[in-house]
């Protein structure tokens, strides 16, 4: 059997880890693709690591695993999401130019950064180190 065949997966066009992939490239002056400048974030959450990259105009999605969703890329059910209020699409994560954004998604029990619960669809600047709270569920978010 043909080495490359053997090694060749197929993937669903909604499949979250295609579209992080496809995320991060774009094409260039001469329509090839070209990677994008991206960051490494590590969220920690009651002890353990999650880990994840973003580039310019991409997002990272919080909340809890859904049969039926497939959009969210961090998914805090084993943290105990659903005991803590974290609605199944919470809040995101987006990244613009130099900047990173936190944006509650219209939960029903609120996202909160430094204290203030952050208005829905209202992009909010995020800091390294600051730590999040959806719902009741602590996270802090570090990223390079």
């Amino acid at each position: 059997m043909d080495e490359d065949v053997k090694n060749t997966t197929v993937l669903s066009q909604d499949n979250p880890l295609l579209q992080r992939a496809i995320n991060q490239q774009s094409k260039d002056d001469t329509g090839e693709l070209a990677s994008k400048e991206t960051r490494e974030f590590l969220i920690l959450i009651r002890g353990m690591v999650e880990r994840a990259e973003i580039s310019e105009g991409g997002v990272i999605k919080l909340g809890r695993y859904d049969l039926s969703s497939k959009a969210t890329e961090i998914d805090l059910t084993p943290y105990g999401a659903a005991d803590r209020g974290v609605s199944r699409h919470h809040a995101q994560i987006h990244m613009e130019g130099d900047n990173v954004y936190l944006t509650d998604t219209g939960s029903t029990n609120g996202t909160f950064l430094k204290g203030e619960r952050l208005e829905p669809d209202t992009p909010t600047p995020l800091q390294k180190g600051n730590e999040i709270l959806l719902g009741r569920l602590a996270l802090q978010v570090v990223f390079r």
